[in-house]
């Protein structure tokens, strides 16, 4: 069975189209992207096949030396390989709304120029140079195989796949199988190169060739029944892109993994239960899921919170969902999601304000971390995919005396200890609850309300077409359930 679900926004008309092509040595059926000739996401007579978005690290920072190319304008190219190349220009025109947009393009022997520095006071020019810059056509050969019905074992799905040289996460399901595989074309760096930080574009750090596809992330039939992918970490020890400091303890495929594990522990899954397990997941609050235990078990017995406690407590063993099941525009537990909300941030302040917050001769250090506190549930549908989740996971668990792998030695929740811990974090529910009730004028829950339209999906409308919204949903743009018997 797949259930797949990749998200490509919302827009009035769809990005996707859903089509099935048969003839010519082609049978498969699914969506393709229009004006390509291929379906990139469906299935052939024997298997399935799907993906979600990759993320990892194709692409480099080069800084680039400027110089003089005989006869041009001064500093109109850059040093690569002891020559001096001009720097290629174009200029754009576009329109955007009723507004005619004009820029100057750049681009460099390694990628599009994106902004001008100094190194030492002098000036360059900066470049991202990407593997599959002007390769992208040839991932056609990949869909060119997955349209017949050749690649329907895992092997030869890996081997198809392969072709494609954008970061992508694979899922494949045929009669007696399931399979995975992150494809891409990774670049082997030079010796002494950080893939974290720049390198110099002059020739002498290029790329050492690019990882064959026997060393990318691949899996098939785990033995615990099912795979989720959900722009996860694509395996253990896989390194992730250097903008990417998402990844850790917690990540949002756990909202699949914990109805996929209940759905298998009753016995064998149908297709509608696979399908539950999904539709179940896109409403769950993701902190409420995996933080509420930890941090209530830090906060019960207080009396003055003790109301607050009993209703987040009922809100996670009910699911922590934010849904709307009778559509009246308020979520079925508008209090205990009001709540959370108005507590999240001031829990994170709590744990972490005595090692990241502000000092007397520094300011916070919280700037300095590149990733937000919450990715909230909002206009473009998809949340929960950063945050300080995995730190305050971390950081709680740590403060109950439980084993933790990869402990904090630094971060820690107030001054690390249960007490301390448990202190601060029954101020910061004490603070929401105070800040409810002033906006609601009382302290009663039943007052509390959310706005549940106020997280509606807004799709971008092309043309004439009028504005469409939806209720939120942690959901896919297009969605595919396919049972290979």
């Amino acid at each position: 069975i797949l259930v797949g679900g990749p998200q490509t926004g919302y827009f009035s008309p769809q990005v996707l189209l859903e089509l099935s092509l048969e003839g010519g040595g082609i049978a498969a059926r699914g969506a393709a992207v229009p004006g390509t000739p291929y379906v990139v996401l469906g299935h052939a007579p024997s298997f399935a096949f799907t993906a979600t978005a990759g993320g990892s690290d194709l692409a480099d920072v080069r800084i680039e030396r400027l110089c003089t190319p005989a006869g041009a304008a001064p500093n109109s190219g850059t040093l690569y390989r002891g020559d001096c190349r001009p720097i290629l220009r174009r200029v754009d025109r576009w329109i955007a709304g009723a507004q005619t947009v004009t820029r100057t393009i750049e681009r460099t022997v390694h990628g599009p120029v994106v902004g001008r520095a100094t190194v030492s006071g002098v000036p360059v020019v900066v470049a991202v140079e990407r593997s599959s810059f002007m390769q992208e056509v040839r991932s056609g050969g990949a869909f060119a195989l997955v349209n017949t019905d050749a690649p329907n074992t895992p092997a030869l799905f890996q081997a198809a796949m392969a072709r494609s040289n954008s970061t992508l996460n694979w899922l494949f399901v045929n009669h007696t199988d399931t399979a995975y595989f992150h494809s891409g074309r990774y670049p082997v760096r030079a010796p002494g190169v950080d893939p974290d930080f720049p390198s110099w574009g002059t020739g002498e750090w290029e790329w050492q060739g690019f990882l064959p596809a026997s060393q990318q992330p691949f899996d098939q039939n785990p033995s615990r029944g099912f795979m989720t992918s959900w722009n996860n970490k694509p395996a253990p020890g896989w390194r992730a892109a250097d903008r990417n400091w998402s990844y850790g303890p917690l990540y949002r495929s756990q909202m699949l993994d914990v109805g996929l594990d209940r759905a298998l522990a009753a016995g064998p899954v149908s297709v509608a239960g696979a399908v539950d397990a999904m539709a179940n997941a896109a409403t769950v609050d993701f902190r409420g899921q995996e933080l509420l235990p930890w941090a209530l078990k830090l906060t019960k017995g207080d009396r003055q919170t003790k109301t607050a406690v009993r209703l987040l407590a009922a809100w996670l063993a009910s699911g922590a969902h934010r849904r709307d099941r009778d559509g009246d525009g308020a979520y079925d537990d508008e209090a205990a999601v009001a709540l959370m909300d108005a507590w999240y941030p001031r829990m994170v302040h709590a744990a972490f304000d005595r090692t990241l917050g502000e000092r007397k001769q520094s300011a916070a250090l919280y700037a300095s971390i590149p990733v937000r506190f919450d990715d909230a549930p909002g206009a473009v549908g998809s949340a929960y995919q950063e945050g300080y989740y995995g730190y305050l996971h971390r950081a709680l668990r740590q403060a109950l005396g439980r084993k933790v792998r990869g402990r904090f030695t630094v971060l820690r929740c107030a001054d690390g200890t249960r007490t301390g811990c448990g202190r601060a974090l029954r101020k910061s529910l004490r603070a929401a609850v105070a800040e409810l009730t002033t906006t609601f004028a009382s302290a009663d829950p039943t007052q509390w309300h959310f706005d549940a339209r106020a997280e509606d999906i807004e799709f971008t409308a092309g043309g004439a077409l009028p504005p469409v919204r939806m209720p939120w949903q942690n959901r896919p743009t297009f969605q595919q359930v396919v049972q290979i018997r």
